[in-house]
């Protein structure tokens, strides 16, 4: 006697193959998120087990407290903050292509950038792990200077709005910073030059900024639209604006895209 089978419903079917390829979407977003996160830590412990990290914390701090008495602490406590944040962007134009510049400039030197490669990881992953770890860096940074509005908040007279839309704006300003000077270090295999090439790039956005303010014409229109710091003085005022969290997103991916880009030219040459 003939046993019937049972079929199974078409959407049944197609139910269980979506649910099979989301678990499996899953579980390589968890693998492709676990390989940036190591590759970003092992950057952490580099820095951090060197003196670079610690002297340019200690560099950035003083500057940054020197700025403050001359800015703040011999005005008027009720003294916007707004120029003491625009001054510490312009301190991370110096303080970052310090940071970047070994990030891929030193495997390329030392030839472990082929290994890296050719290992089980993808560029995406490489350019984000080394960016996430000098980001880690950036933030150590800046969340130390939270001791001087902090002194406000208790002396003076703050608006506690204006200080985190300040500090965020810093943040990303020197994420900004950052995938610029990865980018830097993508192109060379020499620290030296990286350091400069991201240097000289910050300081065109710095004339950029300038041009925007002194140039009223289209240009300098044009100036002030594209300006890092312009959208920095935007926030600094209280102001967050989705153009200016759009702005800063897109620049850092822009930058780190073409990161990816020159090391996936390096595999065939």
């Amino acid at each position: 006697m003939a046993v019937r089978q049972q079929s199974v419903p078409v959407a049944e079917r197609t139910t269980s193959q979506v649910q099979r390829a989301s678990r499996a979407g899953l579980a390589g977003l968890g693998a492709s998120l676990q390989t940036i996160g190591i590759i970003a830590l092992k950057e952490l412990r580099t820095y951090f087990t060197s003196w670079m990290a610690y002297a340019l914390i200690a560099v950035y701090l003083f500057i940054a407290g020197f700025i403050y008495w001359v800015v703040v602490g011999r005005m008027s406590h009720s003294l916007p903050l707004s120029p003491f944040f625009a001054e510490l962007a312009i301190i991370l134009m110096f303080i970052v292509p310090l940071l970047t510049m070994r990030l891929l400039a030193e495997e390329k030197s030392t030839g472990t950038v082929e290994l890296l490669l050719t290992s089980p990881v993808t560029d995406w992953q490489v350019v984000l792990g080394k960016f996430f770890g000098v980001f880690g860096v950036h933030t150590v940074l800046v969340l130390l200077t939270a001791h001087f509005p902090i002194m406000l908040f208790k002396w003076g007279n703050v608006d506690k709005g204006i200080i985190w839309s300040s500090y965020l704006s810093l943040w990303l300003t020197g994420g900004i910073f950052l995938s610029i000077g990865l980018w830097a270090s993508s192109l060379t295999d020499s620290q030296v030059v990286s350091g400069f090439l991201a240097f000289g790039v910050l300081l065109m956005l710095w004339l950029v900024n300038i041009f925007g303010f002194t140039m009223q014409n289209a240009f300098g229109e044009f100036c002030r639209h594209v300006s890092v710091l312009s959208h920095l003085e935007d926030m600094t005022s209280g102001v967050i604006d989705t153009k200016d969290l759009v702005y800063c997103v897109s620049v850092i991916g822009f930058f780190l895209f073409w990161a990816k880009q020159v090391l996936e030219s390096r595999k065939w040459k």
